[in-house]
């Protein structure tokens, strides 16, 4: 069985590399979490697609306006993609919702049904985009 996930789950290093100039820190234990659900699948033997959306404050609390798309190896040794996001209001809700439907339905058309898209939180931006995608095509 395949599963595709989305979550909050990124390397550390580059995490806090994200965050420097940030006026305001986001807890890091939905990070330590998701990483040890995904080292529970790796020792079971899952194929997993992760990608990411790490929780970064809005412009102005950072400096960073647009981030996404770095690929990273993860702790548990899954290969991750960060969405695409434009860090401003509004905008980044609509541009991660834009990378990870076209992505969903890149996976869904590599895998068909025999997979599971799973997130580890109910993300607005996401969860009517795969409520959605998952009942058309059944997955």
């Amino acid at each position: 069985m395949k599963l595709l996930y989305f979550g909050t789950v990124c390397n550390m290093s580059s995490y806090e590399n994200l965050l420097k100039d940030c006026n305001s820190r986001p807890t890091v234990a939905t990070i330590v979490f998701e990483t040890a659900l995904l080292a529970g699948f790796r020792d079971n033997d899952m194929d997993v697609t992760v990608h990411s959306f790490p929780m970064v404050p809005t412009f102005p609390k950072t400096r960073t306006m647009y981030f996404g798309g770095e690929k990273e190896t993860l702790a548990s040794g899954y290969s991750c993609r960060w969405l695409k996001t434009i860090n401003l209001p509004l905008l980044k809700q609509w541009s991660r919702n834009i990378d990870a439907r076209r992505i969903i339905k890149k996976w869904i058309k590599q895998n068909g049904r025999d997979g599971i898209i799973l997130t580890y939180s109910f993300p607005p931006f996401l969860t009517k985009t795969i409520v959605k995608l998952a009942r058309k095509y059944k997955v």
